[in-house]
């Protein structure tokens, strides 16, 4: 829901509606607005027993083939910090890559090092731990992203736009992200209808 955290004038979210572009949005598993299971109750050890690998493999094609089927057209993805990350390694395994018109990727969950709140150093080091111990990933630019995703794919509507002021939340609720990012964004979508 943060893409609606911020005013209509300010959220990507009004901005792609008031530009003509029919907006969905979703959530991943253990929010408080996905809490509506079909058959598991939140208290439920069952409803908390998944991975990020499983929004992966079932939630965004899911997500994606829903859309789909409700508008008889290829969705726009754009991810914002674990959408993006989700993004990704759905595209890297040729998941729900040929139902979109294109992706914008924002702020994936990559560079831990340059966190310098109390808190995102402790969750910085929490995810290390649990994805093996190994370091953070370290530099200032974005990786390569054709070598990050397996080939048939179509790097031509991808975009990747790194911008070094911006910290990781701005993207979603920082007040010039109009300017320098939802504008880009508008037009790089556009010129896949």
């Amino acid at each position: 829901m943060t893409w609606l955290l911020s005013s209509p004038e300010e959220s990507l979210a009004y901005i792609l509606a008031d530009s003509g572009f029919d907006v969905w949005v979703a959530n991943n598993r253990g929010t408080r607005w996905s809490s509506r299971h079909v058959s598991l109750d939140s208290s439920s050890r069952r409803y908390w027993d998944w991975s990020w690998d499983d929004l992966v493999v079932n939630d965004m094609p899911s997500m994606v083939d829903y859309i789909c089927s409700h508008t008889a057209q290829k969705p726009h993805f754009l991810g914002h910090s674990m959408g993006t990350l989700v993004a990704l390694a759905a595209f890297s395994e040729g998941r729900t890559v040929d139902k979109l018109k294109s992706a914008a990727l924002l702020t994936p969950v990559a560079y831990l090092s340059h966190m310098t709140t109390p808190l995102g150093i402790l969750l910085a080091k929490a995810f290390v731990g649990e994805a093996g111990g190994g370091e953070p990933l370290q530099g200032t630019v974005p990786p390569s992203w054709n070598q990050l995703l397996r080939p048939p794919h179509r790097l031509h509507r991808l975009t990747v736009q790194y911008l070094e002021q911006f910290a990781h939340a701005d993207f979603v609720i920082g007040t010039c992200a109009k300017d320098y990012v939802y504008k880009d964004v508008v037009s790089f979508f556009n010129r896949f209808n």
